[in-house]
């Protein structure tokens, strides 16, 4: 936790130092105040995951490389080596940190040719190789995963092109709509992230400063690895650096034409005091908080498997993770709103990749109809033992089913 938080610390700095090279004290004042009272940041900036670090670690390379730009100084071009290395090492995602490096390079230079020249050759080089490597290493030893989840029935890969149907389930939408924009990013935020984008289009300008190389590696990141974005919100963390910087543009151009002239810095730090108060843990926060239902049913498959078993967990009310990595068990968390009509195939992909228990998870909130789908499922397997009463996070006691997969009747 205290390596996660410094992390955080390191990120904000970093962020901090890039804008205010790239856009001025204003923005950069702004802009990390968003950018740090962000939810998603404030929750998963002190957990014990690689994408903080990861995070922390491209704004590093890109203040750095910044400053290289700036000076032409080695030790700023290595440090910005060892920065986007570390990226790409804590999460090969990392690499993305690539455009936004590239846009610099052109701006700076005048043109795309730029990104062919020997330091940005060199430190592409030294970044690239190790990682190579490692990959090549690790995939040689492990297989890669060819799926990310079964959301609503359907077993997706990895990368969008091995699915583009994914572009028109709801959950791609939403996860970028209500979830990114609002909850991940907070309310306030995202209407000043709005404001900001109506504002530039109205100028028929782009951004300026780094913001456009940010914005297209965000988006690029988001569509290539939706399948990824179903199960996995932290994933998004890439993505607060641009959104903070919109809600800047939006803040400073509220300040601008709503204010009375010096009046300016008022409106914008009563704007900036709302975002930190109501995207605050005590009142955003809500959404980040742990289920003690889903963790009661990770501790009973903690109890009742053997820590080589992998698990399955389904129902209207997983999708995230939290059942599988509470429980210190593999296996897949399953999404799916109605059991779908080939569920019997999917449990036996599961059971040829391991799998030896099913656990159905039923949130306060679930419709009779999701709970009769699921019916064919429970009378099927051996049923290892059945909760109910223990509080979910949306209000009312949750109800859920451990059922035994190896030792049920396998389909003919």
């Amino acid at each position: 936790h205290v390596l996660s938080l410094l992390g955080s610390l390191v990120a904000i700095a970093a962020f901090f130092d890039l804008t205010r090279r790239e856009r001025g004290d204003w923005d950069a004042i702004a802009g990390t105040i968003l950018f740090s009272a962000s939810p998603l940041f404030l929750f998963y900036g002190r957990a014990v995951l690689p994408e903080p670090w990861m995070l922390a670690s491209m704004l590093v390379s890109a203040a750095s490389y910044r400053r290289y730009l700036d000076t032409g100084r080695t030790r700023w071009l290595a440090l910005a080596t060892v920065g986007g290395l570390c990226a790409a090492l804590f999460k090969y995602f990392g690499l993305m940190i690539f455009l936004p490096l590239a846009e610099m390079t052109r701006r700076h230079a005048g043109s795309w040719r730029a990104v062919a020249s020997p330091p940005f050759l060199a430190m592409s080089a030294l970044i690239l190789g190790p990682v190579a490597l490692w990959m090549a290493l690790v995939f040689f030893r492990t297989a890669n995963p060819v799926q990310s989840g079964w959301v609503d029935g359907i077993v997706h890969p990895y990368f969008s092109f091995q699915a583009p149907g994914i572009f028109l389930t709801r959950g791609f939408w939403a996860g970028l709509t209500s979830r990114f924009l609002v909850r991940d990013c907070g309310p306030v935020t995202a209407g000043l992230m709005a404001v900001g984008a109506v504002v530039s289009a109205m100028r028929r300008r782009s951004p300026g400063g780094y913001l456009a190389g940010w914005t297209v590696m965000g988006l690029v990141y988001y569509v290539l690895l939706a399948p990824k974005f179903l199960d996995h919100d932290y994933y998004e963390l890439m993505m607060l650096p641009a959104a903070a910087l919109w809600a800047t543009i939006g803040l400073r151009a509220i300040a601008e034409r709503a204010a009375r002239p010096g009046r300016e810095l008022r409106l914008a730090g009563a704007l900036l005091g709302l975002a930190v108060v109501v995207q605050s843990p005590w009142i955003s926060g809500g959404f980040f908080r742990q289920d003690e239902g889903k963790l009661a049913l990770a501790a009973r498959l903690k109890a009742l498997t053997h820590e080589d078993d992998r698990v399955v967990a389904m129902g209207p009310g997983i999708e995230f993770p939290t059942v599988v990595h509470y429980s210190f068990r593999e296996g897949w968390p399953v999404h799916s709103t109605l059991l779908p009509e080939d569920w019997q195939d999917r449990l036996d992909l599961y059971r040829t990749q391991g799998a030896r228990y099913v656990a159905v998870y039923f949130e306060p909130k679930a419709t009779s109809e999701q709970r009769a789908s699921y019916a064919p499922l429970l009378r099927a397997l051996p049923v290892v033992e059945h909760h109910k009463g223990t509080p979910a996070r949306s209000g009312g006691p949750c109800e859920f089913t451990i059922l035994a997969l190896e030792g049920g009747p396998r389909r003919q």
